[in-house]
């Protein structure tokens, strides 16, 4: 249910985490087993990008971008943010559904007697905390390549984001990272890379 009245403040916020394969889904043992590889994304990941905190006034506005806030982080299926009465006063219900996150990656081309594959696997959501991570290896007639890199959300303050990437070729290597504070909310005033 929603309320939209500028009265209705927030006494709580009740947050439900779903797995990614429901249970009428996970009755297949291939989903059972998917489910039980999976970390469920962890509540604080949740929590960081709610805008109606407690004390708040509920608006169905601002609950919206909530939700489209959470379904762009790339590690849910569904998300949705609505609100209740209960004893206690107005809670806040929010409800996600991680989408899986593990993808494995190959290629192979052939031209002439020039060959070049690589192989490798990516992470979205490592450890159910929203963190980025992926190796792969290249080969082709030039070099090889070993790639590692990594994304860490919300490291400083709660807003300023840490990439960072390593590189070891068959000839060298090289590394680079950056921290940004993008934006976070419709009314954020600014965002900036270094």
């Amino acid at each position: 249910a929603r309320t939209d009245s500028t009265t209705a403040v927030v006494s709580s916020v009740q947050i439900h985490r779903e797995n990614v394969f429901d249970k009428a889904e996970s009755g297949s043992w291939l989903f059972a087993a998917a489910n039980k590889l999976h970390i469920v994304t962890r509540e604080h990941v949740v929590r960081r990008e709610l805008l109606i905190p407690v004390g708040a006034p509920f608006d169905s506005a601002t609950a919206d971008e909530t939700a489209r806030n959470l379904r762009k982080l790339g590690i849910f299926r569904k998300a949705t943010v609505d609100s209740s009465r209960t004893s206690s006063g107005l809670a806040e219900n929010v409800t996600t559904h991680d989408s899986w996150t593990t993808q494995v990656q190959a290629a192979f081309k052939s031209s002439g007697d020039q060959i070049t594959w690589n192989v490798g696997v990516a992470e979205k959501n490592l450890l159910g905390r929203q963190i980025k991570a992926s190796v792969k290896y290249t080969s082709d007639p030039d070099r090889s390549t070993t790639q590692f890199a990594a994304f860490v959300p919300r490291v400083w303050r709660n807003r300023v984001d840490l990439s960072t990437a390593y590189k070891q070729y068959s000839d060298g290597e090289s590394g680079d990272f950056s921290l940004s504070a993008p934006f976070t909310t419709l009314t954020t005033p600014r965002s900036s890379t270094l």
